[in-house]
């Protein structure tokens, strides 16, 4: 059936808990989820997103996430307490494309909530997103747990786990990448980026995002067979502290790990010449009981480095290894 209109029509009767039984639905308008929803949805229900999803900038999101201008600072107009479970999300690729990054007409992030407290993801397949898979920003005590990405298509900008500043207090467990894929970074923490007030236009993908802290989130329980980018570590002004990534094991197909600032983004955002110091800001960052290895899939133009690091601050490998056995012989030489 069609999702957006029935999910639509329970939360303005006043529903807060919300169950889909197994069985295919579209949904072909965004869903606004308020403070205080429950949504869980069978192990087999699939939930495709057509184009007239993408209106309000990301499909599923909270009912704040786009009202007035962000400030993280004062803490206001916060929603609290929404928690997804369960079902396959499907974002519509490739039936919906985009031009360009700054294409108005829809952004394709899946998820995305915006200046929520308290945030649930668990037990979740998700596939074929447009943009970003899931984007946070200002998300304050969250839990994604036991999530799946199952790309058959990839395409630019599609991030996994991507986490905007004022991110706090996290735990993230138990989460899988499918082979091939993942067409940017699997995890991505951007106190930081290219957002409509660092480059004076809109750059739709990170709406609502803005510069600010990201502290206190634990990563623990990762398996990726072939993503674009491991993880991105992205620091100019505002600080990523207290970040712990244990127990990951991930195949890439381009970036291991990337600390470049943003340096190479098709939008830059910053100038070197600002920074005689250099940028970023990063503080007990620690990457423990890793295995990483380039899978050798983009060719040899197109198989970059292990590590980037463009970036000033504190990170910490411990039993970090590189799985050369895994490898084509070719990137020995």
């Amino acid at each position: 059936g069609e999702l957006s209109s029935m999910v639509n029509a329970a939360l303005a009767a006043g529903k807060s808990r919300l169950w889909l039984p197994d069985g295919e639905y579209t949904a072909r308008a965004p869903l606004s989820l308020p403070s205080h929803t429950y949504l869980s949805a069978g192990t087999r229900a699939h939930i495709l997103f057509e184009r007239g999803a993408y209106t309000d900038n990301a499909a599923v999101h909270n009912t704040e996430a786009f009202r007035g201008e962000p400030d993280f600072y004062a803490r206001t107009n916060f929603d609290e307490d929404i928690r997804l479970e369960g079902g396959i999300w499907e974002g519509g690729l490739p039936a919906i494309s985009r031009s360009g990054y700054h294409d108005p007409s829809v952004d394709g992030v899946l998820f995305g909530f915006t200046r929520v407290r308290g945030l649930s993801m668990k037990k979740m397949v998700i596939e074929n997103s447009v943009s970003y898979h899931v984007r946070l920003g200002q998300v304050i005590g969250f839990e994604l747990t036991d999530l799946s990405f199952e790309d058959a298509l990839t395409t630019y900008c599609q991030d996994g786990l991507h986490f905007g500043g004022g991110c706090e207090d996290g735990y993230v467990a138990r989460i899988y990448a499918a082979p091939g894929g993942m067409g940017d970074d699997f995890f991505a923490f951007n106190a930081d980026d290219v957002t409509e007030e660092t480059i004076g236009c809109a750059y739709g993908l990170n709406y609502g995002m803005l510069g600010a802290p990201i502290r206190r989130i634990l990563v623990e329980d990762v398996c990726g067979e072939n993503v674009y980018t491991a993880a991105r570590f992205l620091s100019v002004r505002s600080e990523i502290s207290d970040v712990t990534m244990r127990r990951v094991r991930i195949g890439y197909r381009v970036h291991g790990l990337n600390l470049d600032a943003g340096r190479y983004c098709a939008d830059p955002f910053f100038r070197d010449e600002d920074f005689p110091r250099g940028v970023g800001c990063l503080k007990n960052v620690l990457l423990e009981d890793w295995e990483l290895w380039n899978t050798g899939s983009n060719g040899p133009v197109y198989s970059r480095e292990l590590f980037t690091w463009e970036t000033n601050g504190e990170l910490r490998l411990r039993n970090f290894r590189r799985v050369r056995e895994n490898e084509p012989d070719w990137l020995a030489v």
